[in-house]
């Protein structure tokens, strides 16, 4: 079985943009985790921050 140069040029595109399409699906996902890990610590630090402030000031 045979594939033209074209067939297999368009296949290498094809594959290309499903490649490309799973990167920026990747970053995104990893941006959103990234978010809310900061996210989370942010609202950890302002919770210690807190308990600390209440400590004080008794």
């Amino acid at each position: 079985m045979t594939i033209s140069k074209a067939q297999m040029n368009n296949q290498k595109q094809m594959l290309t943009e499903i490649l490309k399409q799973q990167n920026l699906a990747y970053e995104d996902w990893l941006y959103q985790r990234m978010t809310d890990e900061i996210e989370s610590h942010r609202k950890l630090i302002l919770q210690a921050l807190k308990n600390l402030n209440m400590k004080e000031g008794h």
